[in-house]
């Protein structure tokens, strides 16, 4: 379990505040001079909420969310909000990093997905969340899922986030379908339900449901090399679940589906099985077989990985796309920015806009469990053992995370369209890879993928 104790870090470089801005956005961290965590104590806007002054908002998406909130914040609060909505564009991923970076120098409530954490914080752009707030949000709304702590509200041993939504695959299949054990029976499985089974494997989308794939084996070194941070993705382990992943694919429905029109086309029965989400308006689903994910893709993935690992649930893969509410360090309006942060994760009237927004889910304890130790809800309770796993395997969450996840993507989803061997494809990610890291720089990169799993470097 990492250390959470709350000393503050030293940027990796200081520069001035002008210097970084008309300096550009390059592929090393810089970090800003000058800038401090938001004062409660202090007098001015920091201080007091104000209602004449907007609380800006920079909220990555599919959609635009500026209705939605304007409509339901409005009932909740007097602070009006000015919404600047970032497309999450799967033709253009790598371009979300340095987006959301330019984005939070002038903002007062980040809601971006976890890819972007780790250049975030080597700019030194993000205020650590403090101990009374944190504490205020657990009494208020219940502790975080264990999972969504380590993996996503935790970076370097410390809080800098507040979980607000991750997606949670499970599968779905036919009542009378024997127990699927491992991936390739999923395949086998497909196959016998053809044109009427899916994956999330449209672009943007396709790298984690491979990363779901893997997350299982429990390699001793998941993605890169522990000691010289060399891509291990290229390995023959997860040459053999991107063979079965891309036999799986021949066999499903249209291949743009996303995890949640998955769920719900199952939910309806315009599809037989799969592997999808189950949004809170897919109403009544306790006809639904639910199960996790297979830990293991065959025989070979198991005599390698760890034999300690349960073939029911295997560790925890947060989605690259979980949510998170950050206070950036241009933050003008820290009480608004904390109300708002506290109410997106839990407050009045939110489940409302969870129904509108993808993005946004039950992240916290007391919002999951109804009074007992389990939920009517079979999905809820699948998801709810899934995020309460101490063991997490990070995503590529490193400085330009964007651009390693949008390196993965691209290929896992050019084989699985038939275009490439699982072989080629894998070795162009390694390849791509190792370019990013020797241009970012590879003891920056080793210290920021440590961070990400919990240590203070």
């Amino acid at each position: 379990m990492p250390n959470r104790s709350n000393a503050r870090r030293r940027p990796e470089s200081c520069v001035s505040r002008r210097a970084f801005v008309t300096g550009g956005l390059g592929l090393g961290a810089v970090a800003v001079t000058g800038c401090s965590e938001p004062d409660e104590t202090s007098s001015g806007t920091a201080s007091s909420v104000r209602t004449d002054v907007p609380l800006r908002v920079v909220w990555v998406g599919h959609d635009d969310p500026s209705e939605v909130l304007q409509r339901n914040w409005g009932a909740v609060a007097e602070v009006p909000l000015k919404v600047q909505w970032v497309r999450r564009d799967e033709q253009s991923i790598t371009e979300l990093g340095p987006t959301v970076l330019a984005a939070s120098r002038r903002a007062d409530v980040l809601v971006v997905p976890l890819l972007c954490v780790a250049d975030l914080y080597a700019g030194d752009l993000i205020s650590e969340i403090q101990d009374a707030w944190q504490a205020n949000l657990n009494e208020s709304l219940g502790p975080v899922l264990t999972s969504l702590r380590v993996g996503a509200a935790s970076y370097a041993a410390s809080d800098f986030a507040v979980p607000l939504g991750s997606d949670v695959p499970v599968l779905m299949v036919d009542v009378a379908t024997d127990p699927i054990e491992n991936w390739d029976a999923f395949s086998d499985y497909a196959s016998q339900h053809a044109n009427r089974v899916a994956e999330p494997i449209g672009r943007g989308q396709c790298g984690e449901s491979y990363l779901r794939r893997i997350a299982g084996t429990v390699e001793a070194n998941w993605l890169f090399d522990r000691e010289t941070f060399q891509p291990t993705i290229d390995s023959d382990v997860c040459t053999a679940a991107l063979e079965s992943m891309k036999a799986a694919a021949q066999h499903y429905a249209k291949p743009t589906l996303t995890a949640r029109e998955i769920g719900m086309a199952i939910a309806e029965g315009t599809l037989d099985g799969g592997i999808g989400v189950l949004p809170a308006s897919a109403g009544d689903t306790s006809s639904l077989d639910l199960r996790p994910l297979p830990s293991t893709v065959s025989d070979l993935m198991q005599s390698d990985g760890d034999q300690t690992v349960s073939s029911d649930v295997g560790p925890t893969l947060l989605s690259p796309w979980t949510s998170l509410g950050i206070l950036p360090k241009s933050c003008r309006q820290s009480k608004s920015a904390k109300q708002f942060l506290q109410w997106l994760a839990g407050g009045e009237g939110i489940g409302s806009v969870r129904n509108q927004l993808a993005g946004l889910d039950v992240t916290r304890i007391a919002n999951s469990i109804d009074g007992g130790e389990s939920l009517p809800d079979p999905y809820q309770q699948i998801r709810r053992d899934q995020l309460s796993s101490a063991i997490v395997r990070p995503t590529t969450q490193l400085i330009q995370g964007c651009a390693y996840y949008d390196a993965l993507d691209a290929s896992i989803h050019a084989c699985v369209a038939g275009d490439t061997k699982p072989a080629q494809a894998l070795a162009t990610v390694a390849a791509t890879w190792s370019a990013l890291t020797e241009a970012i720089g590879v003891e920056k990169q080793i210290r920021a993928w440590r961070r990400s799993q919990g240590r203070r470097i």
